[in-house]
């Protein structure tokens, strides 16, 4: 159970059925099974994780430009960039 602990204090579960809603698997990523297929996405714009670092990449590394495509934030695309860096180092 205390393995356990870390990984559950992070999935955000529904005030009604309080079934597990989401998954907070990264600073600004979720996963969420009603959106995107369960695949991880940006939590603030719903974009796919590995959607905004593909188009981050392939505009130059320009954040603010892939956030004005997306309507979201940099900050949003910066996150989304750091998470799917941290599973090709994985």
């Amino acid at each position: 159970p205390r393995i356990l602990e870390q990984f559950l204090s992070d999935v955000t579960y529904d005030d009604v059925t309080l079934l597990a809603q989401r998954w907070n698997i990264h600073r600004g990523v979720v996963i969420d099974p009603q959106r995107n297929l369960g695949k991880p996405v940006s939590a603030e714009g719903g974009a796919g994780s590995y959607v905004l670092a593909r188009c981050f990449s392939a505009n130059g590394n320009n954040a603010d430009l892939v956030a004005d495509l997306f309507h979201t934030s940099a900050r949003a695309v910066l996150d989304a960039v750091e998470f799917e860096e941290s599973l090709r180092a994985a």
